[in-house]
């Protein structure tokens, strides 16, 4: 395939891991980090195909491909992105201008596929006439449902369902008719729809109008199989409409690892019964970049082994193998280590069929910031405590004491002298001020100890 084509985004980390997962392909790339280096290679390089980052410094990935289509018309253009401006991309597609929109994190697998079939036909013709996301959808046959391809429903403030295709209803195994007026929890997994209910909790839903970006989830049918899916919102005063794409084929309950993992949202290692990596994501990439990259059927100890050697987790004990086993244990509270200095992450493994194990990663870098800042401050209202105490008791020593010793009891001996009716008042005065400031000092050091 005497081909070329440019990959083009602002972040090394994700450059580096598309430089390593197009490496043995037989179309040669281009790499560029921003919009205004992948024009100049355009101008003098012709390429039959580009991947573009969407979010990026300057020029963005919908304006770069804008000015590209100018430059060599007949150029594949596809957007890979993890931001949430589908509908920029989506007018970018009503308008021809983007051909293709391949979601962050990627498959390696099916990114190949996607530019070999591209390279291969030359365009993707029925993203410009139907205007769809996806490409051309695939029946399921024994469904007869059309996978890949979007469905929608109308919800209510409520979310009930008030209308839904028929061909998503009968996906789910249900009837149109019947499925209409339940919730629309009905149709996720437990799990799935509390991840659903938290994402929409963080967005900003004061607007009259917003939209949901993608996300992937997990359905459940009536029967209980498992439904790996694509769901996007559109909010109105009133109404939702919902957009559902199913991905892939029904899987049995208990046997959707795949779905599983595609629908977690932070970074995870899928690791076999033998310690060897199987499978992670690109959000796990972007984690640990800094240090080593995984690689899959590489042994999670040999990775960790060299992400400590560049410089991770610091804090590592001097006897590491301890630390090793602590860090991937099953069945055991979720453990927390210094990934690098100032962030701090949260491993928990959980089971995963034949032995296997997915290790989740979270970040817990505010929280353990929340805990010093509670420790230093429980530490400084010790320390002020301890030196308000010091304080009196300097008081009492440096001022009561010798006030009383020095001062009240040798003009108690002088009272017994003879003195004038001057003199007398003067001593009278002068130990009633003495007392009465004795006293309290005595009120203030008793109060306060």
């Amino acid at each position: 395939m005497d081909k070329s084509i440019l990959v083009v985004d602002d972040e090394p980390q994700i450059l580096s891991a598309l430089k390593r997962a197009l490496r043995n392909q037989s179309y040669s790339v281009l790499f560029a980090n921003d919009g205004n280096e992948a024009l100049e290679i355009l101008k003098q390089h012709e390429v039959a195909l580009i991947l573009s980052d969407y979010m990026m410094p300057g020029i963005s990935g919908t304006e770069l491909l804008t000015q590209a289509e100018k430059l060599q018309p007949q150029t594949i253009r596809i957007i890979l992105s993890g931001h949430s401006d589908f509908q920029t991309v989506m007018q970018s597609i009503k308008q021809g201008i983007v051909h293709k929109f391949l979601a962050k994190p990627w498959s390696n697998e099916v990114l190949i596929e996607q530019i070999n079939k591209a390279l291969e036909t030359g365009s993707y013709p029925e993203d410009k006439t139907e205007n769809k996301q996806h490409k051309s959808p695939l029946l399921d046959k024994n469904k007869g449902v059309a996978f890949n391809k979007t469905f929608e429903m109308m919800l209510s403030d409520d979310d009930k369902i008030i209308s839904i295709a028929p061909e998503l209803a009968q996906l789910f195994e249900y009837e149109a008719s019947e499925i209409c007026g339940q919730d629309f929890s009905t149709l996720f997994t437990e799990k799935s729809y509390q991840q659903h209910q938290a994402y929409l909790l963080e967005q900003n839903g004061d607007q009259e109008k917003w939209q949901l970006p993608i996300k992937k989830r997990i359905g459940q049918t009536q029967q209980g199989a498992f439904l790996s899916l694509e769901l996007t919102m559109t909010f109105m005063p009133g109404e939702t409409v919902c957009s559902i794409t199913p991905l892939q084929g029904l899987t049995p309950k208990g046997k959707g690892l795949d779905s599983i993992l595609d629908s977690i949202q932070g970074p995870f290692l899928l690791v076999d019964k033998h310690g060897n990596i199987q499978k992670f994501n690109q959000k796990l990439i972007d984690l640990y970049g800094e240090f080593y990259t995984p690689e899959q059927g590489g042994s999670l100890k040999g990775f960790i082994d060299s992400c400590i050697d560049n410089g991770a987790f610091p804090n590592v004990e001097k006897d590491k193998e301890a630390w090793y086993k602590h860090f991937s244990l099953f069945d055991e509270k979720a453990n927390e280590h210094l990934l690098k200095p100032d962030y701090w992450i949260k491993i928990k493994a959980t089971r995963a069929p034949e032995g296997a194990k997915i290790l989740l990663h979270f970040d817990v870098t505010q929280k353990r910031q929340m805990q010093l800042s509670l420790k230093n401050a429980v530490h400084e209202a010790k320390q002020a405590k301890q030196e308000k105490q010091d304080v009196i008791e300097s008081v009492y020593k440096d001022i009561a004491l010798p006030m009383k010793d020095k001062v009240l009891e040798p003009l108690e001996q002088l009272k017994s002298t003879e003195l004038n009716d001057a003199q007398k008042d003067f001593l009278e005065n002068a130990m009633e001020s003495g007392s009465q400031i004795l006293s309290n000092i005595d009120d203030i050091t008793n109060s306060k100890k």
